[in-house]
């Protein structure tokens, strides 16, 4: 599985897209995992998520599935997400913890 940032900080409101891939032919539908537990997504092979937020962190992976008699390939790898706070947030976190902190 792969996703379409790859930076170790990624905020709240950004968006995201994981893709999964069978390297053998064709016709797939695909299930998408968060935590553990399917996720009411699209069955295509792409999984975008347009504004993040913080319960939108934790693991991700995909499971790929055909036929009329349903044969599932098993789990891909593990992509895990962690959702950060927008920077000026962040900002107005730690300055106003600090002024807290330098006061009492």
């Amino acid at each position: 599985m792969s996703q379409s940032l790859n930076y170790d900080k990624i905020y709240r409101e950004e968006s995201i897209t994981f893709r999964c891939t069978v390297s053998v032919s064709s016709g797939w539908d695909y299930l998408w995992i968060h935590n553990g537990k399917e996720i009411q997504a699209s069955s295509s092979d792409a999984y975008t998520i347009d504004s993040l937020d913080y319960p939108d962190s934790g693991d991700y992976s995909c499971r790929a599935r055909r036929g009329k008699i349903p044969y599932d390939t098993e789990n891909s790898e593990i992509t895990t997400l962690q959702v950060s706070g927008k920077l000026d947030e962040l900002h107005h976190y730690f300055t106003t913890t600090y002024v807290k902190l330098h006061f009492k």
